[in-house]
């Protein structure tokens, strides 16, 4: 039987990040509550594979947590404190900064589902 936890690698970076929305140390204004919804709603899913990180108000995927992101994924979603979140296709970065919107909500686990269908995973 296998015992490998298939999202260990970056677990502690999901508690990290999880741990500082929950403080309200990471944006403050009302973020961090939509932040942590989106991490919450992540939990049981393939994201957990990811490292995850922020841009701004957009919580973005790398398959790599070393500095410069190696491999960063197509899909981010934009949170913001009014409880809004859009996924774009495409990443977080000048070359990709008007991504195209693939969805528009107010549910976390709608926006979280979107990135997953985006990616494949």
């Amino acid at each position: 039987m296998n015992n490998v936890d298939p999202v260990g690698e970056f677990r502690k970076n999901w508690e990290q990040l999880a741990a500082q929305a929950r403080d309200d140390k990471l944006f403050g204004a009302g973020y961090d509550r939509s932040l942590l919804e989106l991490i919450e709603a992540s939990r049981e899913t393939g994201l957990r594979r990811l490292f995850p990180f922020t841009a701004m108000n957009q919580l973005c995927f790398a398959r790599s947590s070393t500095w410069p992101f190696q491999d960063i994924q197509p899909a981010l979603v934009e949170f913001h404190r009014d409880g809004r979140y859009i996924v774009r296709s495409g990443g977080p970065y000048p070359a990709d900064r008007d991504a195209p919107i693939a969805l528009a909500t107010a549910d976390a686990a709608t926006a979280v589902a979107t990135v997953i269908n985006l990616l494949g995973i």
